[in-house]
């Protein structure tokens, strides 16, 4: 696959976008909290990723704009461990979270240093499935009814990739 787009720094100025944009249905029903976000909660959150040097937020950009979002967080500042979460807008062209995954993914490994990536999704999360599949990853595992969602408890996949296992030549 032919890398296309780039990575650039979340800014205030995305915060509208973004909102928008995890609030979509679309969106939010994979989310592990799928609830409206209400604005001043995501103003908390961005205030709290920005202050942290841990947390690597990052705004996906194809074509003539944003296309999604991207965060990659290190364990701890000793390891180089960490895990990742992400979502295309609501209207990216497909493929989008393959090229943005694969973007992130060289990020962690090439510019961060890290040795692993761990992901995590809702076991009814087919497409995220797909993507940690194509992009390397493997399964380590599904935790039975580990999250609770109003009253149902969910599955939940385990998924890392190693250094070692990057680049992987990505499937269509």
């Amino acid at each position: 696959m032919k890398q296309v787009g780039r990575l650039r720094a979340l800014q205030e100025s995305d915060l509208d976008l973004l909102l928008q944009w995890r609030n979509h249905p679309q969106v939010s029903r994979h989310m592990f909290n799928p609830a409206v976000i209400e604005p001043s909660s995501h103003r908390r959150w961005f205030d709290k990723t920005r202050e942290n040097p841990l947390i690597h937020a990052f705004v996906f950009e194809r074509g003539t704009g944003p296309a999604g979002f991207v965060r990659l967080d290190q364990r701890s500042p000793d390891q180089r461990l960490g895990e990742w979460g992400f979502y295309a807008a609501p209207d990216a062209p497909r493929g989008t979270g393959r090229l943005m995954g694969a973007a992130a993914i060289t990020h962690a490994f090439e510019v961060l240093n890290w040795h692993r990536v761990a992901g995590w999704t809702l076991a009814n999360n087919e497409r995220s499935i797909k993507m940690h599949l194509a992009l390397g990853f493997r399964q380590e595992g599904l935790m039975r009814e580990h999250h609770q969602i109003g009253n149902t408890f969910v599955d939940v996949c385990c998924f890392g990739l190693l250094r070692s296992e990057w680049p992987v030549t990505i499937k269509e």
